[in-house]
């Protein structure tokens, strides 16, 4: 048996078990050449039917249940002693007769009613696994068709399928249903939350195969691997390429490695808290992690924190980034403008000097009106700054009355009339 060919037409497949239709009852496929199928049970030969090689076994089981009434959830064929997969083509089997006509002989084996409905249900729902039975978590057929939904399903499998390592092998491969159609963070967090590793048996956790399959899926799975695979460059490397947090899990040797360390940083750049303290004060490493992560600013050490360099590209990822920045660059007016234009809250940070300064809280409360309370107090009353401040927080009743009173009151001492409230036309 075989695989449609990259580029070729998938050929149809038939929906809830019915037959292909076309001549016959059966679906004729336009490039395909004639075939008989022959299905032998215990007791002979049950049924011949002319079919074409373009067919998938899919639809010869569903040709069959038309004619006997065998659905095709109970239905496991059999070319020779091996079980191709519903998707394969019957062509590939054939035997004799030339190109023109050709035979192929399948067994049909008739699953028992149980597995054949426990196969139904987590092959709509993995998680299904959790309400079966004693002895459908142990049968290998439909644990291998829930862990090929969801690998996380192997938690519900008996103690003997989570020693197994062909069953482990399929589920570390496998991503959740509810993972695969997320991007970003998100898939990588839901990753995190099911690894089917941690439910496989203790020597399969020391199997580097099993455990380079599970990283590449998700590189906090290194946690559940052996401590020698945790020492294991080659597979940290592909764990930390995944997902950089995957870097607290390794060896202290590990995390002093500069090619692993760069390689998570890429990745997470707050996985910089996890390398040696030696490469946090690595200039290289700190702004390739601040370049993927300005949180990762907080984990920079030594002198890096005053770093120019370092600080810009924080701050223009996020001006949040200005709490962690050394005492001197607070009151560098290119970091702090840089800053309250990502996001005025920053210019709680700012020096005395520069939140007193016109130009830099104006910057801010055009980033967001509610900056203006972490401006200097001459300038919280400015008429332009606060008039600013006012647009950008329309939407926040409470501190627009009490801007109005500030600004009141200001204008009172200076013995300045209150200004007219503007009428809006009837």
């Amino acid at each position: 048996m075989c695989e449609p060919l990259p580029g070729e037409p998938l050929p149809g497949e038939p929906l809830h078990g019915e037959p292909p239709h076309g001549e016959g009852g059966y679906r004729q496929s336009a490039d395909g050449s004639a075939l008989e199928l022959r299905f032998f049970g215990l007791g002979g030969l049950l049924l011949a039917l002319p079919a074409r090689r373009s067919w998938t076994v899919r639809e010869a089981k569903a040709a069959l249940q038309a004619e006997l009434q065998i659905s095709v959830r109970e239905q496991r064929l059999l070319a020779g002693s091996e079980e191709p997969r519903d998707s394969e083509l019957l062509g590939c089997a054939t035997v004799g007769g030339g190109d023109s006509k050709a035979v192929l002989d399948l067994t049909l084996i008739r699953r028992p009613i149980e597995q054949a409905e426990w196969l139904e249900r987590v092959e709509e729902d993995a998680q299904e696994l959790c309400k079966a039975p004693p002895s459908v978590r142990g049968d290998r057929e439909v644990v291998l068709a829930a862990v090929l939904r969801d690998g996380v399903a192997l938690q519900f499998a008996s103690e003997e399928l989570r020693a197994d390592r062909e069953v482990v092998l399929a589920a570390v491969r496998e991503d959740s249903e509810i993972a695969s159609r997320q991007n970003g963070f998100l898939r990588v967090l839901l990753r995190r939350r099911s690894e089917p590793l941690r439910h496989a048996a203790e020597h399969l956790q020391a199997d580097r195969e099993v455990v380079l399959a599970a990283v590449r899926r998700s590189g906090h799975a290194l946690q559940h691997a052996s401590w020698e695979l945790r020492a294991d460059r080659e597979v940290v490397l592909t764990a930390v390429r995944t997902d950089g947090f995957a870097l607290q899990y390794t060896t202290r040797e590990l995390r002093g490695d500069r090619e692993i360390v760069l390689a998570a940083l890429q990745v997470s750049g707050e996985a910089l808290q996890y390398a040696e303290e030696d490469l946090r004060a690595d200039r290289a490493c700190a702004l390739a992690a601040v370049a993927s992560d300005w949180c990762a600013l907080q984990h920079v050490t030594g002198d890096l924190r005053a770093d120019r360099s370092i600080v810009l590209a924080a701050v223009k990822r996020s001006g949040h980034a200005l709490a962690h920045v050394g005492e001197g660059l607070l009151a560098d007016r290119e970091v702090v403008l840089t800053a309250v234009r990502q996001s005025g809250f920053a210019l709680q940070y700012a020096s005395s000097e520069l939140r007193a300064d016109r130009a830099v809280v104006l910057a801010a409360v055009r980033q967001t009106g509610l900056a203006l309370r972490f401006a200097a107090a001459a300038l919280q009353t400015d008429e332009e700054i606060a008039a600013e401040a006012m647009r950008q927080s329309s939407s926040n009743l409470q501190f627009l009355a009490e801007l109005r009173q500030a600004v009141l009151a200001t204008r009172r001492k200076r013995g300045l009339p209150s200004p007219s409230r503007s009428r809006s036309p009837r």
